[in-house]
């Protein structure tokens, strides 16, 4: 396409535990912060607001209605009823 490159001075973010626990519980009371919220996020995360921003983006995929599950779940709920 027509996109840009992606940039190389951005290292992808894999948030820790707690930080995960603070998204969380954000998500909960707001499914889509607006940018101050998103800035202030990232100022204590240590982290660009753009990546806040693709975290819940991704958040809100994750836990639509009808998501399909993992893949690794489904196959554990396979294995759990041969067993039965």
């Amino acid at each position: 396409g027509n996109r840009p490159a992606a940039r190389t001075n951005e290292v992808r973010w894999a948030p820790q535990a707690d930080d995960v626990l603070l998204l969380e519980r954000v998500f909960e009371l707001e499914r889509c912060p607006g940018r101050d919220l998103h800035s202030q996020l990232a100022s204590h995360l240590g982290v660009t607001t753009r990546q806040v921003q693709v975290w819940f983006k991704n958040k809100r995929e994750r836990t639509k209605n009808g998501a399909k599950p993992k893949r690794r779940q489904e196959a554990l709920c396979v294995v759990l009823r041969l067993h039965q």
